[in-house]
């Protein structure tokens, strides 16, 4: 089954900007360090299927919670959009083995990572 980028990142990028938004209209006013909410990040990574569980990995931090550091670093700057998603798909595909996957992920999520950048400069 394939997938199209857009397809992918169109209904993740509204589902993390309604939480941003419902945040943005509390009452509150804008903060300078405004960022999207945490809890966004792993949403994404929960409905891309991480797994919570380290067996059988060498690598400090649960694959899981790797994504929600690569996305969170995306966002804020810390790392490119296109570094940051790379970090953040090799979790779930393997870059040597799975290159097509592996380069349909990186294209969204890095869409994805974009986009939330520019919400994050709005608020």
């Amino acid at each position: 089954m394939k997938i199209s980028k857009t397809a992918l990142a169109g209904p993740l990028a509204v589902a993390l900007a309604i939480p941003a938004f419902t945040v943005g209209q509390s009452g509150q006013t804008a903060n300078e360090n405004a960022k999207p909410p945490a809890t966004a990040y792993g949403v994404v990574c929960q409905r891309e299927g991480y797994s919570k569980s380290n067996e059988g990995d060498s690598e400090p931090g649960t694959p899981f919670s790797r994504c929600v550091v690569a996305h969170r670093q995306g966002v804020n700057g810390q790392r490119s959009a296109r570094a940051a998603a790379r970090a953040a798909c090799r979790g779930l595909y393997s870059p040597t083995t799975e290159g097509r996957k592996f380069g349909e992920c990186v294209a969204s999520t890095r869409d994805l990572i974009l986009g939330l950048r520019g919400i994050k400069a709005q608020a």
